[in-house]
């Protein structure tokens, strides 16, 4: 394996493991082994790709996916909770990070799109 190639897959499955890890914070105790998991996990599956190219879209393509779910699973414990002050914090914090979280998939899709196109030759 190339330098580039691993050094490219390492970086996507950090920014997986980060996001992973900030989705996760509901579980306290287990959320930064999960992160960890979630890296590792990245970085096999991303070392599996035949170029850079396809590593580096895989990998956005990846962390767009999960960048716009982590305010549902960051917020939704508290929704479910009781207490209507958290409730209305927690609709509020959704909202917010719901759009930027979609703000930036689509920036992530959108580069990995870009990285799918320059790996596939014309």
């Amino acid at each position: 394996m190339d330098w580039k190639f691993v050094t490219a897959s390492a970086l996507m499955a950090a920014i997986m493991g980060v996001i992973v890890f900030f989705a996760s914070l509901s579980l306290l105790d287990f959320s930064v082994l999960v992160g960890v998991v979630a890296t590792l996990i990245g970085f096999y599956y991303l070392t599996t790709k035949s170029t850079v190219s396809q590593a580096l879209s895989s990998g956005f393509y990846i962390n767009a996916i999960l960048l716009f779910i982590t305010p549902v699973a960051l917020f939704l414990p508290t929704l479910i909770s009781e207490g209507e002050l958290s409730t209305l914090a927690s609709l509020y914090g959704l909202f917010i990070s719901g759009i930027i979280a979609a703000v930036g998939s689509v920036v992530f899709a959108a580069t990995g799109r870009f990285f799918q196109k320059r790996a596939r030759p014309n």
